[in-house]
């Protein structure tokens, strides 16, 4: 936001939440999503077979951001609410110490911390199906643009969609160079990959996303703004346009 580089990548979550504050950047475009990301997990000696059996029990999530969404959904879908949970607010890293540490009885995250606690407690941890529950896309956002703005914008773009068609071609020489450039341990590109789906968009499902989580945070009073705005005012399909027009589906 300083300016200091030129664009961000986010989750469609931390767009929506600031939206209800000051808007300040835009989505240019979608290029991944997971449906299959956010997680929770309980130990399995605890028996914990749905959200329901989570009431009263001491639940920590990352706030502000898309795993306490989930653990709100999930919660809603049994007929809870945060109120029956014992809510803590920590930082990925703060989870997976006391969840390790047995202080908390579940934990909501995100990849790659949930392979990480995987790694560390293997059959002691319970991984339960949030599939489907929750789809999370990765965005190129910018502070709102001029026409300079647009044309980097498509720049970037077109590099974006060069990639996905070499990852569709090419899969495993992709695993490869990822795990090469960013260090990772193999079998987390492969714990990870089959939930990833690379494609460019601009689309209703983020516009519906962006919406109901804004949404949720007004009615939860997360955040002290009682409107919402037009989700369309948090997308910019210009450059989108100019590199792929199928790919947008929204109002112009």
């Amino acid at each position: 936001m300083s300016g200091t580089i030129d664009f961000g990548t986010s989750a469609d979550s931390v767009i929506a939440f600031p939206s209800l504050t000051t808007p300040s950047f835009v989505s240019h475009a979608m290029f991944v999503q997971s449906d299959n990301d956010v997680k929770l997990m309980t130990y399995s000696a605890d028996k914990i077979k749905s959200a329901m059996d989570l009431k009263g029990k001491k639940v920590p999530v990352t706030q502000g951001t898309a795993s306490e969404y989930v653990l709100s959904t999930l919660l809603a879908i049994e007929g809870l609410t945060m109120a029956d949970v014992k809510l803590y607010y920590y930082k990925p890293p703060q989870l997976l110490q006391d969840f390790s540490h047995d202080e908390v009885d579940a934990i909501v995250s995100w990849e790659p911390f949930v392979f990480q606690l995987l790694q560390a407690l293997d059959k002691k941890i319970k991984i339960h199906d949030t599939k489907i529950l929750s789809t999370l896309s990765f965005n190129l956002i910018f502070q709102t643009a001029d026409s300079q703005g647009v044309e980097k914008a498509k720049c970037v773009i077109q590099g974006l969609q060069t990639a996905i068609h070499y990852i569709a071609s090419h899969p495993q020489a992709v695993k490869k160079i990822v795990i090469d450039e960013l260090f990772l341990d193999p079998a987390f590109i492969d714990w990870v990959w089959p939930d990833y789906i690379f494609k460019l968009g601009l689309n209703q499902s983020l516009i519906l996303n962006i919406r109901s989580q804004a949404l949720w945070a007004v009615e939860t009073q997360m955040r002290a703004s009682k409107r919402v705005p037009n989700s369309l005012q948090f997308v910019d399909s210009r450059a989108l346009l100019q590199v792929d027009p199928g790919a947008v589906d929204i109002p112009q």
